[in-house]
């Protein structure tokens, strides 16, 4: 509970996500997260810019006192079959070990997929980033880490990194945080994997798309003709940047005629 000195509690309360040493002896401590632990680690996870304010509001719609019997307080019943935690830090499982970790992401992975197949895009989107997290709690394997471990990371990397950008610029409507999610992605996969031809087309495409999305269409056009020099015969690389061009071509038209109209 926040305050401003002894006696002077109000009704303002912050939910901390880690180790609080400094607050001991100073602050009451009046409850805990017990349901939707997801929501404060997406909370605390959401991109911030200056200030470290959210890039986007984060809104309180609704509060109040919850009856015991409040549907929201019973244990979400588990339908896809995904029975892990949203984030790795809340899970019960020790993802401290590498294999543990890996054999949840893919499992996630697995229901990611058949989500994607029955075109719930949005819902699959969030179950490979999911994956993600769990693969990233391990970024660095040991250095004696077996091939038997190692090899399996960067075999499911690679495509839970393309898979979740093409599902952030599927998802509909499309949104700039989507886009952002795809350019992250597509971006890491490109820097940090390496990549066969193929793969990197696809994550140069998906990020073109992601920016076109934004209206960056300059780094679209970029993106695209990198691609095409990987896949000169893909059509759908070829088309998308005839578009880029015709769009870019077409704004310089109308700004041409804007100004002409100035100095009439």
């Amino acid at each position: 509970m926040a305050n401003a000195g002894a006696n002077t509690n109000g009704s303002q309360f912050f939910i901390t996500v880690s180790q609080t040493p400094h607050l001991d002896n100073k602050h009451v401590v009046f409850g805990e997260v017990i349901r939707g632990k997801s929501v404060v680690r997406q909370i605390e996870n959401y991109p911030t810019s200056s200030g470290d304010a959210p890039t986007s509001p984060i809104v309180i719609a609704d509060c109040g006192m919850l009856p015991p019997d409040d549907p929201s307080l019973a244990p979400a019943a588990v339908t896809d079959g995904d029975v892990y935690e949203d984030y790795p830090d809340d899970e019960d499982r020790d993802v401290q070990n590498p294999e543990v970790a890996l054999d949840v992401a893919k499992s996630i992975r697995e229901i990611g997929n058949k989500l994607f197949k029955e075109k719930k895009i949005e819902e699959a989107l969030s179950k490979y980033q999911k994956s993600i997290r769990y693969l990233d709690v391990h970024p660095v394997l040991p250095d004696d880490a077996p091939p038997e471990l190692k090899d399996p990371y960067d075999a499911l990397l690679a495509p839970l990194l393309l898979n979740s950008s093409l599902a952030a610029i599927r998802a509909q409507p499309p949104s700039s945080q989507n886009a952002e999610i795809a350019i992250k992605n597509t971006t890491r996969a490109l820097d940090k994997l390496e990549l066969n031809t193929a793969d990197k087309a696809k994550a140069l495409y998906r990020r073109a798309l992601a920016r076109v999305i934004l209206k960056n269409e300059d780094d679209a056009e970029k993106d695209l003709v990198e691609a095409s020099k990987l896949v000169p015969d893909d059509a759908a690389i070829a088309g998308e940047l005839s578009k880029v061009r015709q769009r870019k071509k077409e704004k310089r038209d109308k700004e041409k005629a804007a100004y002409k109209k100035l100095f009439s």
